[in-house]
């Protein structure tokens, strides 16, 4: 992927997600979602890195910042997307993992908006409620187009986050009961 075709694809999903993100539903290259999340990730991190200077941060955390926040968001959106795939092929889904890192991949040109109106509520604190609004919404995009392209329905998208969700408790409590017993033997 070109850096012209991604800023297109990247104003294309800002503009109107749905549309946009739909367009590539069959498209079977990962090549192609896989570099938009690289890119997408990488200008993140510089938007980052360009706060980081502006407030005077010490160049070694910003490296640091940059290496451990660039690591984690893009294992982490593979990571996420194989996991929510595991559990559509346990609810009978039939498509591949492409259709699912396809819709995460894209989806990640909200970081984007993420940080701007994260920067944003500095100066001024009610702008927060964007960042409440915009993760509702996305979370819904999601599940129309998670829907959409591993053709199931988005009753069981909803089903396979809240199975994630219980894990996910359920682990931490497990967790949170070891270290407790850690602590007090």
């Amino acid at each position: 992927m070109k850096i012209s075709e991604y800023f297109k694809r990247l104003y294309e999903i800002l503009n109107g997600p749905k549309k946009a993100i739909e367009k590539y539903k069959d498209d079977n290259k990962i090549s192609d979602p896989f570099f938009f999340l690289l890119f997408t990730i990488i200008l993140f991190e510089l938007f980052n890195i360009l706060i980081s200077v502006i407030i005077k941060t010490d160049l070694k955390i910003i490296i640091f910042n940059f290496l451990l926040s660039f690591i984690y968001e893009f294992i982490g959106l593979i990571f996420s997307s194989a996991l929510i795939h595991l559990i559509f092929n346990l609810l009978g889904c039939k498509k591949g993992f492409i259709q699912t890192f396809k819709v995460y991949s894209y989806l990640s040109s909200f970081l984007l908006l993420n940080f701007i109106i994260s920067f944003g509520s500095k100066f001024f604190p009610f702008i927060i409620f964007g960042n409440i609004i915009l993760g509702v919404w996305i979370f819904s995009l999601s599940i129309n187009l998670l829907s959409k392209f591993n053709e199931i329905s988005s009753k069981k998208v909803f089903g396979a986050y809240w199975i994630i969700m219980f894990i996910f408790i359920i682990i931490s409590i497990i967790l949170g009961i070891n270290l407790i017993n850690m602590i007090l033997n």
